[in-house]
């Protein structure tokens, strides 16, 4: 079973460069066929500047309370296009499907107005490889993974963050 997976194009006014950024992820690991497909469904507003100078996103971080996403899942990488009209921000798959490589247990709190990662019960202590984990998710620096995600986990139940790191290629923790 194919399942949409969703990505914002803007988070507070400013762009993501998600498709950008997943799409030059996984594009050098993926056999020529994968890139002619992802140029054909490439959206108006990819930016090709931005896809020749930023980073990769190679995983997302999801709640998974269905329990839906396993190794091998196919995902349909689908694009919100946020707009100031909210009931009218379209989405557009940006890149043909592809395959969950892995999946992780993630576990994120703040503590000392920090947040806490735990993949697969290991804290993650090194500010080397929270960095890491930031840029891996797309986010272009700490601080706004950071602005990001801290309202997420204040509301989770007891301030727990519980999801899933879904791997877009084979990198692990």
């Amino acid at each position: 079973m194919a399942i949409p997976l969703e990505f914002v194009s803007h988070i507070k006014d400013k762009p993501t460069y998600f498709a950008e950024k997943i799409i030059k992820g996984i594009c050098d690991r993926k056999p020529m066929y994968f890139l002619i497909e992802a140029e054909q469904r490439r959206p108006l507003n990819f930016d090709k500047k931005v896809y020749f100078t930023c980073g990769e996103k190679i995983h997302t971080i999801r709640k998974d309370e269905q329990n839906v996403w396993e190794i091998r899942e196919v995902i349909i990488p689908v694009l919100r296009l946020v707009s100031e009209n909210p009931d009218q921000n379209p989405t557009i798959q940006f890149a043909p499907a592809f395959h969950c490589m892995g999946i992780q247990k993630v576990v994120m709190v703040i503590t000392d107005n920090n947040i806490q990662i735990t993949i697969d019960g290991r804290p993650i202590h090194e500010i080397f490889e929270r960095l890491k984990f930031a840029l891996n998710d797309g986010f272009d620096y700490w601080s706004d993974f950071a602005a990001y995600w801290k309202p997420i986990i204040k509301k989770s139940p007891q301030g727990v963050y519980q999801g899933k790191i879904i791997h877009f290629t084979g990198f692990l923790y």
